[in-house]
């Protein structure tokens, strides 16, 4: 059965059964039983429009709260001479640790006569100093924490996996910029989508909804970093520390995110389809936004589409799959062939599930059908079937610091003519299997039809290990120089902190795409150019979203995290990785 959407324009008099009811007379009656209607509904902004509650207003407070700790922290922050003229009476500061960004959690008194007298006015002398002195309140400086998020660390081999990481993120906003609006404002013209001579029909349009690969990339990248930069201190690991580390790193921007996305950006518009944006986040935050903090909801609620923040499934696997990996690397620490065994049955294991849910559901990957439904609820989000792009990436870490390619200084030196012309047949295999992995369901687009369950098993089992196999190889080779214009690329420093911010940008983005939708005064129109225009909007509101977020949530967050696991300890710690897929190149 066809839908159809229709917009009125009538006085304020009209309720939705009005609305219905007309709708009614003209299928019934003005169009002389050549219409039958069914399933008549209406909706109106402004009578179904839902008020701000107590929660709300519980949100702005603590929204307000923590500007004001920025806004504090940043009006008594000491200047650049005050902090040089300390004295050793006053805090013991290393030199790695102003080097490191760490001199906030240390926050020596002003002793800029100047500074000091204007703060004083402000604040009162001893209030400046009290302040200074709470490691709490200086957390949130804006001057330090911008400089964390701005500041390009020393040169390292892994480097190229910041532009690898933004550029990824980039390729996720682009398929949610396309597919994420449809449940909200729509658009008008669907057969420039999927008709005969539609979007579907071009190999390009695979660059966009092949897009959900890019999340494998991240699982790559997670699992890859993870390892690399813990297998070498790997007696200094403990799984439960880590773990409780791991939550409080995340977690605070992911409650923040959900906080203003349920409970401020709902009231804050307007537009015939901001109604229906209200209902479709308050549908599934009423219910489940308690998962979201617990990271179960990979697991409950059972359908991805009853999730708050759907999009949120990623950190749910990513959590996973941190906690099963630090046993792995234990084991394999102690012996690498167990390692290696363990990883190698869990991927196959892995596979083999996959394989029975797409073959006993009959899933498929053509997103416009029932099967991408059956493949979303079954398959798609949960971590035993997504976990091999993670676990490659743990194997690829063991091989790099096996053969210590960090050590490779000249690739000319180190390899023979022969093993450089075995890895540039590597490079050349791996890029096409790249490229071959996002256009390989085209002719399943042009013929939805053409794919059946031997064609969707084959894609859906294997394409996600192919894909991490070929990333596998490129960081290779970007690591010891053998792709020096691609690695060159990739290792701009102006990645450095949009790499950051791209935890932040995975949180921010689908809520600015959502709320975009829901403030739109008409049907969105598919085109190239309309889809360009929007992603280069959401990705720069993404990303403007995820520094405001690093600022007031994220930075302070990690230094009291840090502050709280080194106790009474004087001395700054050394800053611990960041998360996976969204740090410089930390795990």
């Amino acid at each position: 059965m066809d839908k159809m959407e229709v917009g009125l324009c009538l006085t304020n008099k009209c309720t939705n059964a009005d609305a219905e009811a007309m709708i009614d007379f003209a299928g019934r009656y003005v169009g002389k039983g050549n219409a039958t209607l069914h399933s008549i509904t209406a909706s109106c902004t402004e009578l179904d429009r839902v008020a701000p509650d107590a929660g709300s207003v519980v949100a702005c407070v603590l929204l307000s709260i923590l500007i004001l700790l920025v806004l504090i922290a940043t009006a008594i922050h000491p200047g650049k001479e005050a902090q040089e003229a300390q004295t050793p009476m006053e805090h013991a500061v290393k030199a790695e640790d102003v080097a490191s960004g760490l001199t906030n959690a240390l926050l020596p008194v002003s002793q800029h006569p100047q500074e000091e007298e204007g703060q004083a006015a402000a604040f009162g002398t001893a209030t400046v100093k009290v302040l200074r002195q709470s490691k709490f309140v200086m957390a949130f400086s804006l001057i330090t924490n911008f400089e964390k998020m701005m500041g390009s660390p020393q040169e390292m081999k892994t480097d190229s996996l910041n532009g690898m990481r933004v550029i990824s993120m980039l390729w996720i906003i682009l398929g949610h910029t396309f597919l994420m609006p449809e449940a909200i404002a729509g658009y008008s013209n669907p057969e420039d989508v999927v008709g005969s001579f539609g979007a579907v029909q071009g190999w390009w349009f695979q660059i966009i909804v092949g897009a959900e690969i890019g999340v494998d990339t991240f699982f790559f990248l997670s699992g890859f970093l993870l390892c690399y930069l813990t297998m070498k201190d790997l007696h200094k690991l403990k799984i439960s520390g880590a773990i409780i580390y791991r939550y409080l790193r995340l977690t605070p921007s992911l409650v923040f995110a959900m906080m203003f996305y349920y409970k401020i950006s709902m009231f804050i518009g307007d537009g015939p389809f901001f109604a229906r944006f209200q209902n479709s986040v308050f549908r599934r935050c009423d219910k489940s936004w308690w998962t979201e903090p617990l990271y179960i909801f990979n697991f409950y609620p059972t359908s991805s589409d009853d999730l708050c923040m759907g999009w949120t499934w990623y950190l749910g696997d990513d959590f996973i799959f941190f906690i099963i990996t630090l046993p792995l690397m234990l084991l394999a620490g102690s012996n690498k062939r167990h390692g290696w065994i363990a990883l190698v049955v869990i991927c196959v294991s892995s596979t083999v599930v996959t394989g029975f849910l797409v073959l006993h559901y009959d899933l498929g990957v053509y997103v416009f059908n029932s099967q991408y439904t059956q493949y979303s609820f079954y398959a798609y989000s949960k971590p035993y079937t997504r976990i091999p792009a993670y676990l490659i990436g743990v194997g690829a870490a063991w091989l790099a610091l096996d053969y210590d390619l960090a050590s490779v200084s000249s690739v000319l030196s180190y390899y023979t003519s022969g093993e450089r012309i075995r890895m540039h047949i590597a490079n050349l295999v791996a890029m096409v299997l790249l490229v071959v992995i996002v256009v390989c369901p085209l002719g399943n687009f042009q013929d939805p039809a053409s794919w059946g369950k031997l064609e969707n098993l084959l894609f859906i089992c294997f394409a996600r290990i192919v894909w991490s196999c070929s990333l596998s190889v490129l960081t290779f080779s970007c690591m010891v120089g053998m792709l020096p214009q691609i690695n060159r690329l990739l290792s701009l420093r102006m990645f450095v902190p949009l790499a950051r911010l791209t935890y932040g940008a995975y949180l921010w983005h689908p809520i600015i795409i959502k709320w975009s939708a829901g403030v739109s005064t008409s049907y969105y129109y598919f085109d190239t150019q309309s889809l360009l225009a929007r992603l280069a909007l959401n990705s720069l509101l993404a990303f403007s979203c995820s520094a405001i977020q690093f600022l007031l949530v994220e930075r302070p967050m990690l230094s009291l995290t840090i502050l709280m696991i080194k106790g009474k300890k004087k001395e700054a710690p050394k800053e611990e990785p960041p998360p996976p897929a969204v740090a410089r190149n930390g795990a």
